[in-house]
């Protein structure tokens, strides 16, 4: 275990180089004791919140102190805070004091969720650690404990050929793993989506896997055959890198991953890593509706090839284009972590351009340009407004059949039905889904209720504040919707049984939670902690319990809606 700490500081200096490099060695390495970790790579659990005044991090003293060699004890109205410089704390009247010599502790600290939060730059102060700049403060290597991961996100590096005469892509994963955990890992899971019932009928096959330049055997749960996992046996305590040969058959139809005469839809077309949780490795989802799988963000890198008649938009920056004999190659690569890559193709497709800021907006269809490039651009102006800059330089939107579907996100792609007519709604939705799905991440298949709730919400807020006569029409239909509806929005997506009750759930009474919360709260209040969960979990996944807490903290009243709404509080 001392190996492998020393290891996890060592890859929080060089991750960048070997993200973008893949590094061959590592023997030309500074030394790992010289190392020093900034607070703001390590993920916390439970996470800090945010004092709206001062703007400090407050932290969970039970579950920080620990990582640091420190301890605390709290009875109620007084607790200790052991480390280099202990400190003795009581409530008063007024708030919390400091005792000997006396002093008001100022951010006032909080309890929530029977947790006692304090100021960061006290905690630092009594467990004798240097940096006073909040999340720029340099700490030493934390203590293992499930309470933290370090911030690394994997590296996907993609090539792929469409050929249409077999309907399949042949691909190559180059698949670089720095182990964000404070634990060594006995195996990898890698999920399939393809192989799902959702894939209908595609079907994905690792042909060989190489773990770390060795032939990787593959071994699988109770020693049977499970075609949506693909675990890897290892012993991982350092960086890990892979490489698959893969074959993906692409079923004909109108499909999230698809294919007809004059289009492709490749979404979830190669192996993902699956999502580690306290739960254990998390697999894909059973239901053939809603979002069956998620993952986490990571650096992508990508080479498709397709035949030259074929135009493609991907959850890339196009950085080039290859031309060889009769298929042409599209390179595209990405500065910022991304949930997954996605591409859409078509040779029936005209492209038109927009730019929005450092922004280029694509379309690729056959008409309505114009609407829908200026849809795109008021929706990506409102949420940076509201939330935060967008971090990439391109939005992509494709426009496929769907069955099934008016809309599906994708990280910086969005796809609209070609085959409905047109509603500014389903694309407002979508792009807000790049904040509430791409840049924060959840679980989708456990956890529904935050990102398409957050994304329909985000949708209302921008009719609010631009076209309010349309704002009041939807927000009377979602009241009349409501009052009909009393199942949980929180349920898993097996657990809704039917699509139609999933939508009710998601598209109605998800919302309508969000709509109360922001009236009992006020609006301010609400996206003062929202933007606080894009701050802190960007290119992360939220957990329920963690978003939560923060709303509890900003918002007070969340805690009487949550037993309202939800089947677990």
């Amino acid at each position: 275990m001392k190996a492998f700490l020393k290891y996890g500081v060592m890859i929080l200096a060089i991750v960048s180089l070997v993200w973008m490099k893949f590094a061959e060695n590592s023997s030309s390495l500074p030394s790992p004791q010289e190392m020093e970790i900034p607070l703001d790579r390590l993920l916390l659990d439970p996470p800090p919140l945010k004092d709206s005044s001062s703007g400090e991090l407050l932290i969970s003293a039970q579950d920080f102190f620990p990582l640091f060699g420190g301890q605390v004890d709290w009875y109620g109205q007084q607790a200790v805070l052991r480390g280099k410089s202990p400190v003795q704390m009581v409530f008063q009247e007024d708030g919390w004091y400091i005792l000997n010599p006396k002093g008001k502790i100022l951010p006032s600290p909080w309890v929530v969720d029977k947790k006692l939060y304090i100021p960061l730059s006290l905690a630092l102060e009594v467990l004798g650690l240097k940096g006073r700049n909040q999340v720029k403060a340099l700490l030493p290597t934390p203590l293992p404990s499930q309470g933290f991961k370090y911030r690394l996100p994997p590296h996907y590096h993609l090539k792929a050929r469409w050929d249409p005469r077999e309907n399949a892509i042949h691909g190559e994963l180059l698949l670089t793993f720095p182990n964000p955990y404070p634990f060594s890992l006995e195996k990898l899971v890698l999920n399939l989506p393809p192989n799902a019932p959702f894939g209908k009928g595609s079907h994905l096959e690792i042909l060989q896997a190489r773990i770390d330049g060795e032939e990787a055997i593959r071994k699988t749960e109770r020693e049977t055959v499970h075609p949506y996992f693909y675990p890897i046996p290892c012993s991982l305590d350092k960086l890990s890198r892979q490489k698959y040969s893969l074959k993906t058959y692409v079923a004909p139809g109108s499909h999230r991953l698809g294919r007809g005469e004059d289009f492709i839809t490749a979404a979830g077309w190669y192996p993902l890593l699956s999502p580690l949780d306290k739960n254990g490795w998390r697999s894909l989802s059973c239901a053939s509706f809603g979002d069956p799988y998620f993952a986490e963000a990571a650096y992508y890198q990508a080479q498709i090839t397709l035949p030259r008649e074929y135009k493609v938009l991907a959850s890339g920056a196009l950085k080039g284009k290859k031309e060889r004999g009769k298929e042409i190659t599209w390179i595209f690569h990405n500065q910022h972590p991304i949930r997954e890559f996605a591409f859409a193709a078509s040779s029936k497709w005209l492209i038109s351009t927009r730019q929005e800021g450092p922004v280029t907006i694509t379309m690729g269809g056959t008409d309505g340009f114009q609407e829908v490039l200026e849809t795109a651009s008021q929706a990506l102006r409102f949420f940076q407004k509201i939330y935060s800059p967008y971090p990439y330089t391109y939005l992509h939107v494709a426009f496929v059949p769907l069955e099934g579907f008016s809309g599906m996100q994708y990280p910086g792609l969005i796809l609209l039905n070609r085959l409905e007519p047109q509603r500014s709604g389903v694309l407002i939705h979508e792009i807000a889904h790049q904040w509430w799905y791409n840049m924060v991440g959840n679980n989708s298949i456990q956890e529904a209720w935050i990102h398409e709730g957050l994304a329909e919400y985000s949708s209302l807020l921008f009719y609010k504040h631009l076209y309010p006569d349309v704002y009041r029409a939807k927000t009377d239909r979602l009241a009349r919707l409501g009052e009909s509806i009393e199942v949980p929005i929180d349920l898993p997506l097996e657990k809704y049984g039917q699509e139609s009750l999933y939508r009710q759930g998601v598209y109605a009474r998800r919302c309508l939670f969000w709509l109360l919360l922001e009236k009992k709260a006020g609006e301010e209040k609400l996206l003062q902690a929202l933007r606080f969960v894009q701050e802190y979990y960007r290119y992360e996944i939220v957990p329920s319990g963690s978003l939560k807490i923060i709303l509890k903290h900003c918002c007070p009243p969340s805690e009487e809606l949550f037993p309202l709404f939800m089947s677990q509080n």
